[in-house]
């Protein structure tokens, strides 16, 4: 409902997407050095982050090059390109994952999605049908994260500095958008709320922060202290979800009428009964001249 004059959500919308695939990218790259395979040698440990990112990058591209003319328009096209998105989608990152390139994986079904959005004309009904799908998945997905937490395992020191650490890089994060707009048209109130809305943080953090526990569980299970931080590791990604996604949403809520132009729908013509067409108005001249 309301958008300013740069267009902000867009501009919101394409900040958040690169900074998923940065994140996971780094994630991806970081668990290569922390996990690296038994039979891998140094060289392959250090070319397979930015291997990866290539592999994505590229297969998003070409996958998302193709969905864009596939299927040929019908009745059905708008069901029929909802389903092979998601269908390639899913095969991008169980695949790659199979070939141990599973951040590649991830980042590749970013890529598709938004290159194959950009020639698409029913892209909203599509976003629609996701939405739906998303209802369960992100149930599934909360479910999962939270079920997995070791409340033993942890202690208030963790916690403590767990929510220092998030409090800090919320701010830098704020700081960060708002130079980042600083040279741009927006006014004020525009990048205030630029810098609000990076401040909820959720599915990404849901997504990936349990893959080191899974990790560690699959390699070294006895290995206390490597579970220890395979849980502190997901602990955090628990907190900035409680601590960011419900008041940085409430605040969205809230600025967003108080910082942003309202966008006017588009009013409809004035349609006139035809019981009323044959009225017209007239003047003095002629209502006397219909009394002589």
């Amino acid at each position: 409902e309301y958008w300013g004059r740069g267009g902000v959500p867009t501009l919101v919308m394409a900040a958040a997407t690169a900074d998923n695939a940065f994140t996971i990218t780094g994630f991806s790259v970081a668990l290569t050095f922390v996990f690296p395979s038994p039979d891998s040698s140094l060289p392959m440990v250090i070319m397979k982050g930015p291997l990866e990112v290539i592999i994505g990058g590229i297969s998003g591209v070409v996958f998302g090059y193709l969905l864009s003319f596939i299927p040929p328009k019908s009745p059905q096209q708008t069901a029929i390109q909802t389903f092979l998105l998601t269908l390639v989608g899913f095969s991008c990152v169980f695949g790659l994952k199979r070939a141990t390139f599973a951040g590649a994986g991830v980042l590749a079904a970013l890529v598709m999605s938004t290159v194959a959005a950009q020639t698409w004309e029913a892209k909203g009904e599509i976003s629609g049908y996701l939405q739906k799908m998303w209802v369960v998945g992100e149930t599934l997905l909360f479910t999962l994260v939270g079920g997995q937490v070791e409340l033993s395992l942890l202690n208030y020191e963790i916690v403590g500095y767990g929510l220092v650490c998030l409090i800090v890089g919320v701010l830098l994060r704020c700081a960060v958008a708002y130079l980042s707009v600083n040279c741009s048209k927006l006014n004020v109130k525009e990048k205030l709320f630029v810098c609000a809305s990076w401040t909820p943080k959720a599915t990404v953090q849901a997504a990936i922060g349990s893959i080191a526990l899974d990790r560690v569980r699959e390699s070294d299970p006895d290995n206390s202290t490597a579970v220890l931080y395979g849980v502190t590791v997901l602990c955090i990604a628990v907190l900035a979800i409680i601590v960011t996604s419900p008041p940085g949403a409430a605040l969205i809520s809230l600025l967003g009428p108080r910082l942003l132009d309202f966008k006017a729908e588009e009013t409809e013509p004035i349609r006139v009964s035809p019981a009323y067409d044959n009225l017209s108005i007239k003047s003095d001249e002629d209502k006397a001249s219909d009394l002589v």
